[in-house]
């Protein structure tokens, strides 16, 4: 499917295609809902050529993310969208879902750039590396990447402290519970999230004069059904409490704790990282770290509105937003029961 091809089956001219896929200059509203109704019925997405030439702006942020499954994403994507929806820009959205090599991914989301398809990229691949992220930031137009900093590379980055949230989790753990035996459920190994947790727990560990030990830390995958296939694993080596390293993970293993009707008095302690909108509301309540995953979102579209109307040459941003722990039941400060 073509603009030309377009143009003929609604019986227009490829300039008032043009226009409506632009939303610049007057249309006919009957008109630009024929244009709209084809294009929708085609599934039709504008190449660079689509874009005006006469326009240097498409109103238009690409938005690349791991995926759109689970509370985190979603949070980030809310508040990225209502920045950019109160200064009259949408968004396009990228996945990894669909594809086995990242490398293809970043080619993809890279292209958009290229081709001019959007006016800037937000980018969620904290596994890129450097020398990539390099060359997006030498790109013409802004980029901002969220979850790690890149420190080495001059482009805008927002992300959470994930280090120093997992190091008050461990804090509230040996602290304040006397807890010494402590698992931990790790991301994907080449999780950068999962790694710095894993920097966070060993840290504190080593603080407390408490040597590490590999037989605790499980390897996870951030999903509830990865962790409730190696929750057996965990129970196994009778840990006083179990530090999941998202709320996902904590979420499985509460429930085959449940599963496997372990008694009340051998369930370990256990507790999240995220503090997805649900954690509250289970039973029990989860304690968790908390990540500012809405700000997140909200930053990075406001730092990218900054570029897009003011003088790129300033220096690059990098935020890191604050993460804290919440106390509920699941660490057993409150009340609580597994029901």
């Amino acid at each position: 499917m073509t603009i030309a091809k377009i143009a003929e089956l609604a019986g227009v001219s490829k300039a008032t295609v043009s226009r409506v896929l632009n939303n610049s200059g007057y249309v006919a509203e009957k008109t630009r809902r024929k244009v709209m109704k084809i294009i929708e019925e085609f599934n039709f997405v504008p190449d660079s050529r689509a874009v005006n030439l006469s326009k240097s702006m498409t109103r238009t942020i690409g938005l690349v993310i791991p995926t759109t499954s689970g509370p985190f994403y979603m949070e980030v994507i809310r508040g990225i969208e209502d920045v950019l929806a109160a200064n009259g820009y949408y968004m396009l959205l990228m996945t990894f879902e669909a594809s086995r090599d990242k490398n293809e991914t970043r080619k993809k989301y890279r292209s958009l750039l290229d081709e001019k398809r959007v006016d800037g990229l937000i980018v969620f691949d904290p596994e890129a590396d450097e020398s990539f992220v390099q060359e997006m930031a030498n790109a013409k137009k802004p980029c901002v990447y969220l979850g790690r900093e890149y420190p080495k590379v001059p482009i805008d980055t927002v992300s959470a402290d994930n280090f120093t949230g997992s190091r008050l989790m461990m804090l509230h753990l040996l602290e304040h519970h006397g807890f010494r035996k402590i698992a931990f459920v790790r991301g994907p190994l080449d999780s950068y999230h999962g790694l710095e947790r894993l920097k966070g727990y060993r840290k504190t560990l080593r603080e407390f004069g408490i040597g590490y030990d590999e037989n605790l830390v499980f390897c996870g995958n951030f999903t509830r059904e990865g962790a409730e296939k190696i929750a057996k694993k965990i129970f196994a080596v009778n840990p006083e409490a179990i530090f999941a390293s998202n709320d996902e993970m904590a979420l499985g293993i509460i429930h085959k704790a449940k599963q496997l009707k372990i008694p009340l008095s051998k369930i370990p302690i256990i507790v999240g990282f995220d503090d997805a909108p649900w954690a509250e509301h289970i039973n029990p309540a989860l304690t968790t770290v908390k990540q500012p995953m809405y700000d997140i979102g909200k930053t990075a579209a406001r730092i990218m509105m900054d570029r897009l109307s003011g003088d790129r040459s300033k220096v690059p941003m990098k935020v890191k937003l604050h993460t804290s722990i919440v106390i509920r039941e699941s660490c057993g400060c409150l009340k609580a029961a597994f029901e």
